[in-house]
């Protein structure tokens, strides 16, 4: 992978950045149909992406009949994502926002599903913003997140390249929990999934 793309995986920008996120359509394709049949959302269900990148869990979201709300503080990411669900978007289904997760503007208890999938890592000041989703979700709501590197004790689970240039903190099983229930949350449960290639953690209000 070219070092000059790589920092595109953190924030995409320019010509790089899309050409980053055609690589996270394919990369992330396996990872986020496994995601949907964990959380299984349909008819009636609010979702949130947050880093939704390129917009592919937003689409997969809408065809199940949820209604799906995207944000990411990439402009390429948003323009990628609109453009990627432009007949939902049109139609109202899906909602792409430009935003840092800290600064979220949705009221409280809007969503009945919330996702990050590949990228807490690049996430500052990480309970806080679990915080800010915990306040999005409704009593019950599900927050998932997938990471496919990960801790386990001092070895790292599938350990990206050039972790360096990326500047990822990757977290253990019981670092996830012990933020999430710190940010509000309960019953968190994490497992792998996607052939074990991918870690899966889900916590509810």
């Amino acid at each position: 992978m070219s070092e000059g793309l790589l920092p595109n995986y953190r924030k995409p920008v320019g010509e790089a950045g899309k050409v980053a996120i055609e690589k996270m359509y394919a990369g992330h394709a396996g990872i986020t149909a496994a995601l949907m049949e964990v959380l299984r959302p349909g008819k009636g269900d609010v979702a949130l992406d947050v880093g939704c990148g390129g917009g592919l869990a937003l689409s997969l979201f809408a065809k199940r009949g949820a209604k799906a709300y995207g944000v990411d503080y990439s402009e390429v990411s948003v323009e990628k994502a609109t453009g990627f669900n432009r007949d939902a978007v049109r139609a109202g289904g899906v909602v792409v926002l430009r935003s840092d997760v800290l600064a979220m503007p949705f009221a409280d208890e809007m969503f009945t599903i919330a996702t990050a999938i590949e990228t807490v890592y690049f996430w500052d000041r990480v309970e806080e913003c679990y915080a800010r989703i915990f306040r999005t979700l409704k009593p019950g709501g599900r927050f998932a997140i997938l990471a496919d590197a990960w801790r386990d004790g001092d070895r790292i689970v599938n350990e990206p390249e050039r972790m360096d240039v990326l500047r990822l903190n990757l977290y253990s099983p019981e670092e996830f929990a012990a933020a999430l229930e710190t940010a509000g949350f309960a019953h968190v449960d994490s497992g792998e999934i996607a052939d074990n290639r991918c870690l899966c953690v889900v916590a509810r209000k």
